[in-house]
């Protein structure tokens, strides 16, 4: 006997969570050559959407991130990067392609519940409709984080992530509710450094090799191992996270520039 397919928005046991999606953003990592004695300015010029870090250490010499509208615009302003790099003796080195998004893992939570409290029959024509308004009214109010433009802090804490999918231990089996209040931790922890960092994060999905890329902003980058530890011993990342490199990088300024074409 076939079974009926669960409406979209129905709160099925494994569904996918519903996402807001905004900038395209490409993350790309470059070496000076200092072979070259080419053109002295530097090449990534600063605005709110496009900004130049130099990072601490040997992973790489410049961190850039750039957001577009859409991944045409994003594709031309990398073609120009590599033009411009390239005249300023740059090499480049990684590259991450991801969107900015915002998780409706909350929203969809307490939008189930007050349509319980109704008692409205989950798949029904009513429950639908009233779950679109209900959701309507979270959607604007996080159009505002997916369509930020880039904080404008001193430091940057950058890497990527995935969530894991082994045999003992996969994000990817747990029921809805299971995922819904491990996030609901998480963000509770990530809420104690208001203020202190604003982060962003970007899906990558079916796009590049990791699922998320993370970008921290704060004045002060101590602040971004007191996050990162705290967020360690949580569930949702001690079983289920895994991660790629960390970058920690300062915005370019002219002088930091001057000193890498030293």
């Amino acid at each position: 006997m076939s079974s009926t397919p669960a409406h979209p928005t129905a709160p099925v046991s494994n569904d996918a969570p519903e996402m807001l999606e905004g900038w395209r953003v490409l993350h790309t990592t470059w070496c000076v050559d200092r072979t070259q004695a080419r053109a002295q300015a530097c090449p990534f010029v600063a605005s709110e959407t496009q900004a130049a870090y130099r990072i601490l250490g040997h992973k790489a010499d410049l961190l850039v991130v750039t957001y577009a509208r859409t991944a045409a615009d994003l594709l031309d302003l990398h073609a120009r990067q590599q033009a411009e790099a390239h005249q300023a003796g740059l090499l480049p080195v990684d590259s991450f392609v991801s969107v900015v998004e915002a998780s409706l893992y909350e929203a969809t939570g307490q939008a189930h519940a007050i349509l319980a409290r109704r008692g409205l029959a989950p798949r029904s024509p009513e429950w639908t409709t009233a779950f679109e308004a209900e959701m309507a009214t979270q959607r604007e109010v996080l159009q505002e984080r997916v369509w930020r433009t880039i904080p404008d802090r001193e430091w940057v804490c950058y890497y990527p992530m995935s969530k894991r999918r082994g045999e003992t231990y996969n994000w990817y089996a747990l029921p809805l509710e299971d995922r819904r209040k491990l996030m609901r931790g998480h963000g509770q922890i990530g809420a104690r450094f208001t203020g202190q960092v604003v982060q962003v994060i970007s899906g990558a999905t079916g796009l590049d090799n990791w699922e998320w890329a993370v970008d921290l902003h704060a004045d002060e980058p101590l602040v971004f191992k007191h996050l990162v530890t705290a967020m360690r011993f949580d569930e949702a990342s001690s079983r289920y996270a895994e991660f790629g490199d960390f970058l920690i990088a300062a915005r370019l300024t002219p002088a930091r520039w001057a000193d890498l074409r030293a």
